[in-house]
């Protein structure tokens, strides 16, 4: 009579169990590799692209602005060049009539502004930005009817970026460059 495999050899079962053992975990191995791989690929590929909170959803109300703004540049277009100003005083005067352009194109926009909703949150931080940008070209030409030499200085948000710059990212993300900050000032 044969004495079975376990009798014989002791360590025999242990010898399967590591075989095993080390089969799971080559297989559990390549799955955690393969998962990463996919998940990194995924990421890369933009698998989980939400749209920046800043999007408007109201397409048409965008349209309506950035039509707006067009109308605002070409007025501001329409005025003598700031910079060619003889005098400072000269210089304010047309910054002045710019402002007041600017102010009455965000007025439009925040009339004709969602009154409810995201798109209306969106907008009011954006209204509030381009407010504190006109309040800085109006502190402007105060300042550049005493100073010749004084400079155009922009308050800073909660981020510690230039107000005109926050303006700029939502015209950006909203697709209406026309929305920018414009540039009369030099």
């Amino acid at each position: 009579m044969a004495l079975s495999p376990t009798l014989a050899d002791p360590g025999a079962d242990d010898h399967e169990v590591s075989r095993t053992t080390n089969a799971i975990l080559k297989g559990l191995a390549v799955v955690v590799i393969l998962g990463l791989v996919g998940f990194w690929a995924w990421i890369f590929a933009g698998g989980p692209e939400r749209a920046n909170p800043d999007h408007m959803d109201d397409s048409a109300y965008v349209k309506r602005t950035s039509a707006r703004c067009d109308a605002m540049n070409a007025a501001i277009g329409r005025l003598p060049p700031a910079m060619d100003s003889r005098t400072a005083g000269a210089r304010a005067d047309v910054v002045d009539r710019a402002t007041a352009i600017i102010a009455r194109t965000v007025d439009a926009i925040e009339a004709d502004a969602p009154k409810t909703g995201a798109d209306h949150a969106r907008t009011a931080g954006w209204i509030a930005d381009w407010r504190t940008y006109l309040a800085n070209r109006a502190d402007y030409t105060v300042r550049l009817r005493q100073n010749p030499r004084a400079q155009l200085l922009f308050d800073k948000n909660r981020a510690g970026d230039p107000i005109d710059q926050p303006i700029k990212n939502f015209a950006d993300i909203n697709n209406i460059p026309s929305c920018d900050p414009p540039g009369d000032i030099g």
